[in-house]
Order: structure tokens, then sequence, then C-alpha cells
């Protein structure tokens, strides 16, 4: 796996706390499990070739781009194959300014 970090320009350091990539080439018919813990900020993430299969029926999703916001609990994800995703983490404050919308939601 390569996991990149960067951080934002001055101009939306109100905003984005970071940006994080993730590129991931497990080898056919592999598999690996990957537990996501609660980190409190919102974030906004596309995924390229294959997605991630969520292990939580409650949490799956079928998109390729996804907003996610506060967790009180962890869950895991199987990867396989090619992953590539591209993330930015966003304050609360900074969601709320940008999409317009409540952060209760």
């Amino acid at each position: 796996m390569s996991f990149q970090l960067q951080y934002p320009s001055q101009n939306l350091v109100p905003f984005v706390k970071q940006y994080w990539s993730l590129t991931s080439r497990i080898p056919y018919g592999g598999k690996y499990i990957h537990r996501i813990i609660p980190n409190g900020l919102i974030e906004l993430t596309f995924y390229l070739g294959n997605r991630p299969r969520v292990l939580d029926s409650q949490r799956d999703f079928n998109e390729n781009s996804l907003i996610t916001g506060h967790q009180s609990d962890y869950y895991e994800m199987e990867i396989s194959g090619d992953m590539s995703l591209f993330s930015v983490s966003l304050h609360p404050h900074g969601a709320m300014a940008l999409f317009g919308l409540p952060i209760s939601e």
C-alpha cells in the first residue's frame, strides 16, 4: 500500500484539514481487511479502480464518491484487487460552509 498526505493552502486551512490518498494492489484472489476508526472529521472520498466492500450492511455504499461524517464506532472494509482513493478531510465548520448544510446533517 502507498499512502500520501498533503496539507491545504493557507486559503483553505479554515475549511480543510488535509488531503490524503491511498493506492493498494492486492494480488488476484487476495484480500485485506482494513478497520476504519472514528476520527471526528467529515471526509469527501473518491474511489478509483475497485471499491472496497464494507463488512457492515448498515454502512455499505455503491458509489465511487461519498461524504462521511462523524462516527461513533469502527467498521471494517475488505480491499481486493487494485484500488486507489483520494480523500479531503474537512473541519466540521468547513463542511458546513462549503456545502451550506447544517452540521447535524
